[in-house]
């Protein structure tokens, strides 16, 4: 905290949120890793409607006068307020980085709003909504913004929505060829391990198992899968 304090002082009165580097530690396996962000400091409003790369409220510090100029969280978002508020943030104020891990985030099987796919989505169509002239003027943005939606549908078993998303995405940007064909190659791929895990569950983990042994893969740092 200290040292967030030390960068918004440095920054001057322009700079309304410090941001930081953190640690993510698992509640399940007692495991950690260190999470480095990019880093952008000064005006990131454009980069910031491309992907919420502060996080959560832990890692950020904001200037008193910057919070009261926005207002308070938008309590009708289910996920995502932090992201609300950095936008409008950053609509008026720059904003400053500490490159540190000093925050420690904790992720478990439940609690954390993120957890729940819809209360997820919910937020992700509310920043969409919220910022639709800006999207409408900035079309690349827009089509990033489609684009990961339509794999969060996915992962929710949103099918129809997620090809919605996807297909409104490739209208606006219908030249990014390969991007548009990893998108929804992801898709197709997703829709048939959902159907795998439901109607072969022995053969999609067999599957999975031999995946990751090929890949060396250790992901015993995530939550555990709930396969009941």
């Amino acid at each position: 905290m200290e040292k967030q304090l030390a960068r918004l002082e440095e920054c001057g009165e322009d700079t309304g949120l410090v941001y930081c580097n953190s640690r993510v530690l698992n509640d399940n396996t007692g495991l950690m890793r260190d999470i480095n962000n990019p880093g952008y400091e000064g005006n990131i409003h454009d980069r910031l409607m491309l992907e919420n790369m502060v996080g959560s409220a832990s890692f950020t510090m904001l200037r008193t006068k910057a919070f009261a100029d926005v207002g308070d969280w938008d309590e009708e978002f289910e996920s995502c307020q932090d992201w609300d508020m950095w936008i409008r943030i950053t609509k008026q104020y720059n904003v400053a980085f500490v490159n540190e891990q000093l925050v420690n985030y904790h992720i478990h099987n439940s609690g954390n709003i993120g957890d729940s796919v819809d209360r997820y989505i919910q937020g992700l169509e509310r920043i969409l909504s919220k910022n639709w002239t800006y999207y409408v003027d900035h079309k690349y943005a827009h089509w990033k913004s489609l684009q990961y939606i339509s794999r969060i549908y996915c992962g929710g078993g949103y099918y129809k929505k997620s090809f919605r998303a996807f297909f409104k995405a490739v209208v606006l940007q219908p030249l990014r060829l390969w991007e548009n064909f990893r998108a929804i190659c992801y898709i197709v791929k997703r829709i048939i391990k959902d159907l795998m895990k439901r109607y072969s569950p022995k053969m999609f983990y067999a599957l999975k198992g031999l995946k990751q042994k090929l890949k060396g893969e250790d992901k015993s740092w995530y939550p555990q899968e709930n396969r009941h």
